[in-house]
């Protein structure tokens, strides 16, 4: 009798130890997970804050090169809009210089030439020439027939010029029409500065701005 109740009391301590011994291990197993979770876990927070960081990184980087650009744009803008002004009032000061040519004896031959260059621009052989009434009463049968000469001898073509007895024209300089009134020449001090802008500006940037136009 005594031996099977301590038969029992081992058996039953075999199976408490193998109960025991098997918890610890499950016990071991959880906290390996568990630490192994804890690790995984930590390594995607530092994943994620790492990839908001890079995101973050771009966009100030994308932020600043836009500002950047902006205050870039801005500057070009104001620089051309100043240099636009400063061109537009060299332009004015020429007009005015100009006008007041008009009064002085060598205005005579700035008419020969701008009455030259329309009639080779205009290749007719005969043609009138019409200008503001100032300059009108300055071009005369002598200047004209001086003008024809000219175009004669550096194009070959024999060409008449007349005095137009047409209203004058509103604004500085001369316009040359053909015979037939189909074609004319605009030889007009806004025209030729409108014709002759590219090259003014380069002038300009050149010697104010030290660029290319």
């Amino acid at each position: 009798m005594d031996r099977e109740k301590n038969d029992t009391r081992a058996l039953i301590a075999g199976i408490e130890s193998d109960a025991k011994n098997e918890a610890d291990q499950l016990l071991q197993e959880a906290r390996q997970k568990s630490e192994e979770r804890i690790k995984y876990a930590q390594k995607q927070a530092d994943s994620i804050l790492k990839d908001a960081e890079e995101r973050a990184d771009r966009q100030a980087e994308a932020v600043q090169k836009k500002i950047l650009s902006g205050v870039e744009i801005e500057v070009r803008r104001k620089s051309m809009q100043i240099k636009d002004r400063i061109m537009g009032e060299i332009l004015n000061q020429v007009r005015s210089k100009l006008a007041e040519l008009i009064e002085g004896e060598e205005y005579k031959e700035i008419l020969f030439q701008w009455i030259v260059e329309a009639g080779l621009g205009l290749d007719a052989e005969r043609a009138f020439v019409n200008a503001s009434k100032r300059e009108k009463d300055i071009i005369d049968s002598k200047l004209l027939t001086r003008a024809a000469r000219k175009v004669e001898d550096l194009s070959g073509i024999h060409v008449e010029f007349s005095l137009s007895d047409g209203n004058p024209l509103g604004a500085q300089g001369v316009v040359l029409y053909s015979e037939d009134g189909k074609t004319a020449f605009n030889n007009q001090v806004s025209t030729r500065i409108l014709r002759k802008q590219r090259q003014i500006r380069d002038i300009i940037y050149t010697r104010l701005f030290d660029e290319e136009g």
